[in-house]
């Protein structure tokens, strides 16, 4: 919990890359590629939980044991309920014109990822630092959730550029499965390392009475 707490960044960035991982083998954005699509919930309730649990330090809260693990349930709710929302949504936005406009399906995965972060650190505001009113947490909620959208709408498409750039340079050496799912991989972790820095960057400072306690431990 202390190696988490300290490294908050490189925790959401390996998130990232292992649900762009599970996303990949699932299929989730290539109706050619059918997976196993509980694999992507599995690992990405996971990932949620472990890194949404070092949401505590950066929202101005002491981190305890019990703080974390409110933390990582909330985090963890919300990926459930982005699992839930996320496919069908996107689904919705690919059968929906706007006009002459028809919206590319990703973009609803991509918004309910955002909602889905969104209310998560705003949540855990709430739950682990009671003593906060409303405005914080309202605002460190849009600000998790415009990184999350940043990354999302950048990764998916940059996840595609590399997978195919990936499979062209390497499918000669190993399989092109293999070769493309490493270039997705790498542009999960820009991605994710992308929207964590700019959400824990943003999102203000956190507790320095946690960071003294820390250092004489």
């Amino acid at each position: 919990m202390n190696w988490t707490s300290r490294h908050p960044v490189i925790v959401w960035t390996l998130a990232w890359g292992a649900i762009g991982l599970s996303a990949r083998i699932a299929g989730i954005f290539d109706d050619n590629t059918p997976g196993p699509g509980w694999l992507a919930f599995v690992v990405g309730t996971i990932c949620w939980a472990v890194a949404g649990s070092t949401t505590v330090h950066n929202i101005g809260a002491e981190i305890t044991r019990k703080r974390a693990i409110i933390a990582a349930s909330v985090w963890a709710s919300a990926y459930v309920w982005l699992a839930s929302v996320a496919l069908p949504l996107s689904e919705w936005m690919r059968q929906t014109r706007f006009g002459s406009v028809i919206p590319p399906g990703f973009v609803g995965m991509v918004v309910a990822w955002a909602i889905a972060a969104a209310l998560a650190v705003a949540v855990t505001s709430r739950l682990v630092k009671r003593e906060l009113g409303f405005v914080r947490p309202v605002v460190v909620a849009f600000r998790w959730g415009f990184a999350f959208f940043f990354g999302g709408y950048i990764g998916v498409p940059l996840a595609s550029i590399l997978g195919q750039t990936s499979e062209a340079v390497l499918g000669s050496a190993m399989a092109p499965s293999l070769a493309y799912a490493l270039g997705w991989t790498a542009a999960s972790l820009i991605a994710g390392l992308l929207a964590a820095t700019a959400a824990l960057t943003l999102s203000g400072s956190p507790d320095h009475r946690h960071d003294r306690q820390m250092s004489t431990t």
